[in-house]
């Protein structure tokens, strides 16, 4: 399974999500013009994307929100929204994930769990303000030491939502933009203003309970799967906040 999907997959995608299906990857698509017309439509069409992807995790967490509402409710893995709450997640923090590493003596290219086990590289200052979500990334390593790296990317994402630091954790390992533009490109979704509104709503999740059962496999973020995601329509009148 491939934790960053090309964009020729996605590009039939209808709805206004089309447009991050286009750009998905960008590493063969249009950002690499070196025409200044063609970079400048690549630049409007990762905007897009971007906005498009927000609207959509904007969506799926209304869903969860109002799912959970009343007294006691604990959020499990058999919850549709949540679901497609995570799928969301993953799919715009792999927005822009570069096709190939950077640097020619990194082995393999960059996953989502590349960018989670940054975390136990972080400066001892920084990792001492999220010391659980540091621990729970060496818990994913001993849980599935065999797992794809997508498999621990989506249980660690799990792991901390019940935790209850997945926004924390996230914003710390995002904040440094040189280190990240060694594993994203120029329109990656973590890199732009998109970003921050994402981790607000991902405060939000932070005040729910989750009850899941880890393991190794869950859903695939496979192209297939992402297509479906984007093909669905996205209420036209979502204030979720």
């Amino acid at each position: 399974m491939a934790a960053m999907l090309r964009w020729p997959y996605l590009a039939a995608a209808p709805s206004t999500a089309a447009a991050a299906a286009a750009a998905f990857g960008s590493g063969a698509g249009p950002a690499a013009a070196a025409d200044g017309t063609e970079a400048a439509v690549a630049t409007a069409t990762h905007a897009l994307a971007r906005r498009a992807l927000l609207a959509r995790l904007q969506s799926d967490y209304r869903r969860v929100m109002l799912e959970s509402q009343g007294p006691g409710i604990e959020l499990s893995e058999h919850s549709a929204a949540l679901q497609d709450l995570l799928i969301s997640l993953q799919v715009v923090l792999s927005y822009g994930m570069r096709p190939k590493p950077l640097r020619w003596y990194d082995a393999a290219r960059p996953t989502l769990w590349t960018l989670i086990e940054a975390l136990q590289r972080l400066p001892e200052r920084e990792r001492a303000l999220v010391p659980e979500a540091v621990q729970s990334v060496q818990s994913v390593n001993d849980m599935m030491p065999g797992a794809p790296p997508a498999d621990k990317g989506r249980a660690w994402l799990m792991k901390a939502l019940m935790e209850k630091h997945l926004a924390d954790a996230l914003r710390a390992v995002t904040q440094n933009h040189a280190q990240l533009s060694e594993w994203y490109e120029d329109g990656a979704f973590v890199l732009h203003d998109e970003w921050p509104v994402a981790l607000g709503l991902l405060d939000g999740l932070q005040a729910l309970d989750y009850a899941f059962f880890l393991k190794a496999g869950g859903t695939a973020l496979t192209a297939d799967l992402v297509q479906r995601y984007l093909a669905r329509p996205t209420a036209e009148n979502d204030d979720a906040r």
